[in-house]
């Protein structure tokens, strides 16, 4: 029959013992035993050498990093004609939504109707078809009339800011701000946004 024999023949407690295994062939293979309060490690076979299997978790992880198996991320319009600050907002933004970008107001109205993004961020100052005048056509179709926008402006005083809201923006942050402060105004007209659609959606008693 076989054998197990301890190698040392006591140990320390919490030490791993490595033990010699008797084969009836007379042949030795090793074995070891866990420390005690030492966890198993799972995927890991002994035959011919110890594998790892961290290829199922990595895999995990990749499709959570990239959203899969979760709620779709909300999508941000970005509209601007500076291309560093188009950039510039992109790389801030990506990393809590998805966003789209475009040169001017008429190429943001074109992508608003081609697929309704969950918000717009616009420069006010635009060719083509400014910010204001981007506002205005969206309020005027009953399928943007919710859309949150948020208009970027270096036009500083009460005047400029009440313009904004009057055309119907719903946010007016003035240059320069902090990515921080952005991404936060961000968040509140998206939650916003939600509650206004739970509140559409609850019957009248």
């Amino acid at each position: 029959p076989e054998r197990l024999a301890a190698e040392p023949a006591s140990a320390a407690p919490g030490r791993q013992v490595s033990w010699r295994r008797s084969a009836p062939g007379g042949g030795e293979s090793d074995a070891r035993s866990r420390a005690p309060g030492e966890a198993h490690q799972p995927g890991t076979r002994g035959h011919g050498g110890e594998q790892r299997a961290d290829a199922t978790a990595g895999d995990s992880a990749s499709r959570q990093s990239a959203g899969e198996g979760g709620p779709s991320r909300a999508r941000v319009l970005v509209a601007d004609d500076n291309a560093d600050r188009r950039d510039y907002l992109t790389r801030l933004l990506r990393p809590h939504w998805d966003v789209d970008a475009v040169g001017d107001g008429e190429a943001a109205w074109e992508a608003i109707r081609h697929r309704p993004p969950d918000v717009l961020v616009s420069d006010v100052m635009m060719p083509r078809l400014d910010g204001l005048g981007l506002v205005l056509r969206a309020r005027a179709d009953p399928a943007t009339t919710q859309l949150p926008i948020l208009l970027l402006s270096a036009r500083v005083g009460e005047d400029a800011r009440v313009e904004g809201l009057r055309t119907g923006a719903d946010d007016y942050p003035v240059k320069p701000f902090s990515g921080e402060e952005l991404v936060a105004r961000i968040e509140k007209q998206l939650m916003r946004a939600r509650l206004g659609s739970l509140r559409e959606n609850v019957p009248l008693l």
